[in-house]
C-alpha cells in the first residue's frame, strides 16, 4: 500500500502485521516508510533506530544528534558514510538499501552503481527495482537503470 500512495491503510497493514510478529523486519521497514511518506520523519528516525540491532548505544545516541541537527536526509547521510566504510573494508551490507539512499540524497550514479553490484552479486529482491521508479521518477530516464531492467526482463517504466 505504501507504493500505491495508500499511506493510512500501510500504517494499520504494518500495525496488524507487527501485532502478529512484533520482530518482523519487513513489517518494521513497511511501517518507518509510511510514516517518511506522510511526513513523519521522527517516527521513522525512531523505528529504524531500533532495527540497527548492530548498533552500540554511542552509535545510537550520535545518530539521534544527527537527526536534530540534520534531520531525515542527515541520518541517510550518515547511513551511506558508515556502510561505505564497512564495504570498503570488505564487510557485507544490503547493497539494494544502499543503492536507496543514494537515491534519496540524489547521487543517481553512485545508486546504479549499487544496483548493478547487486545484480552482479545476484542479491535477492532485486526484481523489485522496477518498483523504485514509482517514489523516485527521474529513474524512468535513466540509461543505466532501464538498461538494468531490460537485463533482468523487468517492465519498463511506463510515461
Amino acid at each position: 500500500m505504501n507504493l500505491t500512495g495508500d499511506y493510512q491503510s500501510a500504517l494499520v497493514q504494518a500495525e496488524k502485521a507487527l501485532s502478529i510478529d512484533p520482530k518482523s523486519n519487513f513489517s518494521n521497514g513497511a511501517l518507518a516508510n509510511a510514516y517518511l511518506a506522510k511526513g513523519d520523519t521522527l517516527k521513522w528516525h525512531d523505528i529504524k533506530k531500533s532495527r540497527w540491532r548492530w548498533s552500540d548505544d554511542e552509535y545510537l545516541i550520535y545518530i539521534d544528534s544527527v537527526f536534530q541537527e540534520h534531520g531525515y536526509i542527515g541520518v541517510i547521510e550518515e547511513r551511506i558514510k558508515v556502510n561505505e566504510e564497512v564495504y570498503s573494508s570488505g564487510g557485507s551490507i544490503h547493497l539494494l538499501g544502499m543503492a536507496r539512499r543514494y537515491l534519496v540524497v540524489k547521487d543517481y550514479d553512485k545508486a546504479m552503481d549499487y544496483y548493478e553490484k547487486a545484480y552482479e552479486e545476484r542479491f535477492g529482491h532485486l526484481g523489485y527495482i522496477s518498483l523504485d521508479v514509482i517514489k523516485h521518477p527521474e529513474l524512468k530516464d535513466n540509461p543505466r537503470y532501464i538498461a538494468l531492467l531490460k537485463k533482468m526482463n523487468l517492465p519498463l517504466p511506463e510515461d
